[in-house]
Parts: C-alpha cells; structure tokens; sequence
C-alpha cells in the first residue's frame, strides 16, 4: 500500500522535499513508516526518534494501524516560551 508522509521543518531536509510517498505491506503500522524511514534516509534517523506521529491531525501510537494513500505528517516538537 502506498502511504503519503508529510514531514516537518527539522525532518525535510535529509529528504530534499517535504513530501514523500512510501510502499509498505499491507496492516502497516506507524512503527513500520519510521523504520522505512530510517533505512531510506539514515540522516534523518536521529530525528524520527522525537518525531510525533499525526493521522488526521491528531496524535497516534506507533503501533497505529496505516490504510492506503493515508498521510501520516511527522512533526519535531517545538519548545519555546517568554524569556
């Protein structure tokens, strides 16, 4: 099945573009996507451990089960606040 990834500032880089598709089996999961991720692009491996998972905006378990043509965005958490 086909998965659409959108991946956030911080994590398109090692990629050279924001959107990737990735073919994954068939009852793939969140954690199936990061670990084609990380072998697909060994640069961007560090990151996708701190990646937050989003499926239709909200936040999911790696262990969430993918559906064709899904998007899965991948965002690093920011901190940030008043000094």
């Amino acid at each position: 099945m086909l998965v659409r990834v959108r991946l956030g500032a911080g994590l398109a880089l090692p990629t050279g573009n924001s959107r990737v598709s990735v073919s994954l089996s068939e009852n793939a999961t969140v954690a199936d996507l990061l670990d084609h991720l990380r072998a697909e692009y060994p640069a961007l491996a560090p990151k996708i451990n701190a990646a937050l998972p989003l499926v239709s905006g909200r936040p999911v378990a790696v262990s969430h089960r993918l559906s064709e043509a899904q998007e899965v965005a991948l965002l690093l958490p920011a901190a940030g606040g008043l000094a």
